[in-house]
């Protein structure tokens, strides 16, 4: 999402003969360390289209290192797919999906001459610690992880609870995501 505009850009295209692992976005209303929003990955059987939106249980979240620094990557399941919805923790994701997780974002800046590093994955609970600063950093920088237009709305209206292994929802990148738990609200 373009910050001045609050229109999708054209971000990163791979360098490499690669694709994401997972539907792969961010999610609005949130501002990390690196400048950006959070970013997210979607455990689905199906594509999810460009502003769809999608609910989501975050299960955990993959530690990496790049050229900007520190980074984390959410990794959520689609409620509404049945090969999914049952996952709660990283424990009952295949290990050989979450290795490829890894071997995906150790490697898919090669050919631009950037290194990265997976330092490993977090569970639900610092997924939602890691959430919840994200949250407080981009009120404090009043843009909400989404346009200037965002900016303008209160803080009030943005003050939820992250309720760990509850439904929250999400749509996937190409278009952003989003988070929330049920009977939160924003105005």
């Amino acid at each position: 999402m373009d910050k001045e505009t609050g229109l999708l850009r054209l971000d990163r295209v791979l360098h490499s003969a690669v694709y994401y692992p997972a539907d792969y976005g961010f999610i609005p209303r949130t501002y990390c360390d690196d400048g950006d929003p959070l970013d997210v990955l979607v455990l689905g059987q199906e594509p999810v289209y460009p502003l769809t939106i999608v609910q989501a249980r975050a299960i955990g979240a993959m530690r990496m290192r790049d050229e900007k620094g520190i980074d984390f990557k959410v990794l959520c399941v689609a409620l509404a797919d049945p090969n999914h919805r049952y996952i709660e923790s990283l424990g009952q994701v295949s290990p050989h999906k979450l290795r490829e997780i890894e071997h995906f974002f150790e490697t898919y800046k090669l050919l631009e001459n950037k290194a990265t590093t997976v330092v490993g994955w977090r569970d639900h609970a610092r997924a939602r610690e890691i959430l919840v600063a994200d949250r407080a950093l981009s009120l404090e920088h009043g843009l909400h992880g989404c346009s200037l237009q965002c900016a303008r709305k209160t803080a009030d209206a943005r003050d939820g609870v992250w309720n760990s292994g509850q439904a929250h929802e999400l749509s996937p990148h190409t278009a952003g995501s989003e988070m929330q738990s049920p009977g939160e609200s924003y105005a």
